[in-house]
């Protein structure tokens, strides 16, 4: 079963385009990404899913035939009942999963190290380094790899390759 991660999509959020750079296409590329998951696989998101259009949106990712977790963002202000109705299978604030003899934290925002996880994956920042070094003042770096829809051109992340990164 192969893993793959994504992270603040930020569907139907205009500014997103001028806060980030994204491009005027950007969200059929996030889309297109999303169109090689099948049935095997599984997909988490780490937050902030969409700006409106919360129904049709979440809706049409559960339509993707693959398992989807969603660790819920700042953006994502439904209850978990909510999301579970509308086309997640699991919804959570953080999970821990351990992986290639490491145990790894999602999270939306990145979390300090507590001593209990070796990785901690996580969004938010988007591709701000200014952002980066400012939410991360004071916070222990174990581990962490922070994902950057903006710098992965809206693809997909392949979890064993993240976690091949750390070995």
């Amino acid at each position: 079963m192969k893993t793959y991660i994504t992270t603040d999509t930020h569907f139907c959020h205009e500014k997103v385009k001028e806060y980030c750079g994204r491009p005027e296409n950007f969200e059929k590329k996030i889309w297109k990404s999303f169109r090689n998951l099948k049935r095997e696989h599984v997909l988490i998101h780490l937050g902030d899913v969409c700006w409106y259009n919360h129904k049709e949106i979440n809706n049409r990712i559960g339509l993707l035939p693959c398992k989807k977790i969603l660790v819920l963002g700042n953006h994502d202000q439904k209850s978990y009942s909510w999301y579970m109705n509308n086309g997640w299978d699991f919804v959570c604030d953080t999970f821990s999963i351990e992986r290639h003899e490491k145990i790894i934290l999602f999270s939306h925002e990145p979390k300090a190290w507590d001593g209990y996880f070796d990785m901690n994956i996580c969004g938010h920042l988007h591709n701000s380094q200014h952002r980066l070094e400012n939410e991360l003042k004071g916070i222990e770096r174990h581990g962490q790899y922070v994902l950057s829809l903006e710098d992965n051109k809206y693809k997909l992340w392949s979890l064993d390759k993240i976690v091949g990164c750390f070995k």
